[in-house]
């Protein structure tokens, strides 16, 4: 039973209850129409010290790093179809998986792996790395990674886990809408939002109309490439693609007795040097590289990152030069957390996104106060609930239930790290964090 999503899109807000039968049908989805996907632009602001815009007044805001990520979605019908075969292609990912011994290296867009997050995944390798007093760490990301996935190895690769020479008219289908597909940007449809029907248009008809009128609108992957970040399918998808490539470099890795993961487009490599045969660490970066390239992608190189590490020190190793005249590190990000080779904590930029959204919260709250003269501060239990530690709400049957929120999440940073052989300590961060979001809660009451 999957949730129903109640966002506005062409079609009308459906249970799954009530279109499963046609959703299981392939003959059904082998016909199936789907709809364009709404297109919008994800704007988040990140701190960065190295940036200085020198237009902005602000000194601190100087410093604001904006980064953009096209995001699209589907409609309710066609969401539902991504979502159920997406399961059936997790579960035959899973079991290629487990037969090729990769089943630890992709921990993101997994089924099996329910309960872990980036705490339990990032607690492994900085254990790993701790375990080991002498070590190569390479971090990697992945260049515009979903954009530039190529459709005839993609295709290649599903019909590999499935097993088949020819992809079936169903699978073909949803394969297809994703990766031909089809968006509009949701600035365009907005004007045609109906409250009546909670969607855009008021009919399909009306829909099929503004078509027709605006192809202009409407936009087609035709690059042979691509596929949308935000469909249920396309986290399957890119672990699909990457069954290969894994594969080449946890076979390579393991003879080193050594740990690759990789989430999504974020890589990591941990070889140690001081056990087992020696590893040509120039050769191992050309392998790679050839591996990549084989899948018609590339890497960012001012993010991949190369590290020794030596009695709890981090070195830069990016001159692939052992020696104890490398520049000491100050530390190395992974999925969230920095890791200094003694203690991890919370990366300061997370931190730092979730204080913004309070200030920005609570000073909405105030502005709304001040223009319509309330006695008291409007939002105050969303506020106490997402910016709070303890903060609850409400359940469908009326009791109040804990609300997770970025505090609760240090708590279960703290908890997770407890007793390992790296330690994170996030009081100090977490206690300073309260007191700035109780001092303007504070003066936003008064």
């Amino acid at each position: 039973m999957y949730p129903t999503k109640r966002y506005p899109h062409f079609d009308k807000v459906i249970r799954f209850s009530d279109v499963k039968s046609y959703v299981c049908d392939p003959r059904k989805v082998a016909k199936h129409s789907f709809f364009p996907l709404i297109h919008y632009i994800k704007v988040s602001k990140r701190y960065s010290p190295k940036l200085i815009n020198e237009a902005e007044k602000d000194a601190h805001r100087q410093h604001i790093k904006k980064k953009e990520r096209d995001i699209m979605y589907a409609a309710h019908l066609d969401g539902y179809i991504y979502r159920y075969y997406a399961d059936r292609l997790n579960q035959k990912y899973d079991e290629m998986a487990m037969d090729h011994h990769i089943d630890a290296v992709a921990i993101a867009y997994r089924d099996n792996k329910k309960g872990n997050s980036n705490i339990q995944f990032a607690r492994e390798v900085f254990d790993f790395i701790a375990a080991h007093p002498h070590c190569y760490i390479r971090v990697g990301d992945f260049e515009h990674f979903f954009d530039r996935l190529n459709h005839m190895y993609l295709k290649k690769q599903v019909k590999d886990v499935l097993q088949t020479e020819s992809l079936p008219q169903d699978w073909y289908k949803v394969l297809h809408s994703v990766m031909r597909y089809t968006c509009v940007d949701r600035k365009i449809v907005a004007p045609f939002y109906d409250k009546r029907s909670k969607r855009y248009f008021k009919s399909i008809k009306d829909y099929r109309k503004f078509r027709q009128s605006r192809r202009d609108a409407f936009r087609v992957n035709q690059a042979g490439v691509g596929i949308p970040q935000g469909t249920a399918l396309s986290g399957v998808l890119a672990n699909v693609y990457m069954i290969a490539i894994d594969e080449k470099i946890q076979q390579f890795v393991q003879s080193y007795g050594g740990l690759y993961r990789r989430y999504s487009d974020d890589t990591i490599i941990v070889i140690p040097l001081d056990e087992g045969p020696s590893v040509d660490l120039k050769a191992l970066d050309d392998m790679l590289q050839e591996w990549i390239h084989e899948a018609y992608l590339s890497e960012q190189l001012d993010k991949t990152k190369c590290f020794f590490y030596r009695d709890s020190v981090l070195y830069d190793a990016s001159k692939q030069d052992d020696s104890c005249a490398c520049a000491r590190v100050h530390a190395m990000d992974y999925l969230g957390f920095t890791f200094d080779g003694k203690e991890v904590k919370v990366r300061q930029k997370g931190i730092y996104k979730f204080e913004r959204k309070a200030s920005t919260a609570i000073h909405h709250a105030r502005a709304i106060k001040r223009k319509y003269h309330l006695e008291k501060l409007p939002f105050r239990a969303s506020i106490l609930r997402y910016y709070f530690p303890n903060g609850y709400k409400k359940n469908q049957s009326g009791r109040r239930k804990r609300q997770s929120n970025f505090l609760g999440y240090l708590d279960r940073v703290d908890s997770e790290f407890q007793d390992r052989r790296v330690s994170c300590k996030s009081e100090k961060q977490v206690v300073k964090l309260n007191r700035k979001i109780k001092n303007a809660y504070d003066r936003a009451s008064e």
